[in-house]
């Protein structure tokens, strides 16, 4: 009598079990792809090729606050609240990226240095390391873009006065490609401003 029972259960929950699988199966199959973003050096900074190269300038982010550094994009809802976006990312460390364009960027605004960004090898060890602190980069989409950044010139076992800027930017589109340009922008600023101190 128990086995009938127990067999009676079994055929009526059996297209329940069924059903709930196809659901699951579907809701795995639809769901939505991520999508990548990089940070990119502006592409009017590029100096004549036949400067002559006198030094070597070595870009070192020595700290990004710890919660961008993540693969999700970080969006600042408040000053106390960021919010991540799950299928909005970064392709690759957000820090080395960001290495990537400052290094790129002053290549081509200071013509007599060659750049490189951290590591290095000790046969490569720069004439000049600039070392920057960033406190803040992020940004709410379709409003505000911020940068604050610190820095300071290491030559010869000496370190220069550090120097400390704000840069903001309004976005004119809602969309994470425009965030990220507009944080791309905000690095040209930085780069800039880096250029003119290592002169």
């Amino acid at each position: 009598m128990q086995n009938v029972k127990n067999r009676f259960i079994q055929i009526l929950f059996a297209p329940l079990i069924l059903l709930g699988a196809i659901v699951s199966l579907t809701g795995c199959s639809s769901t939505q792809p991520s999508r990548f973003y990089i940070l990119t050096s502006a592409s009017d900074l590029q100096t004549a090729s036949n400067a002559v190269i006198e030094k070597t300038v070595g870009i070192n982010i020595v700290s990004v606050p710890e919660f961008l550094e993540r693969p999700q994009i970080v969006e600042r809802v408040s000053d106390n609240q960021i919010s991540m976006a799950e299928f909005d990312r970064w392709a690759g460390s957000l820090q080395a990226n960001m290495a990537r364009v400052l290094s790129s960027n002053i290549d081509g605004l200071v013509p007599q240095a060659s750049t490189v960004a951290f590591p290095w090898s000790h046969r490569d060890k720069p004439t000049q390391e600039v070392k920057i602190k960033i406190e803040q980069f992020d940004g709410q989409v379709g409003g505000t873009v911020t940068l604050v950044a610190s820095w300071t010139i290491h030559e010869n076992d000496k370190a220069l006065q550090p120097i400390a800027k704000n840069y903001t930017r309004s976005m004119d589109e809602s969309s994470y490609a425009t965030l990220a340009a507009s944080m791309s922008e905000l690095l040209t600023d930085l780069s800039k401003d880096i250029a003119d101190s290592l002169q």
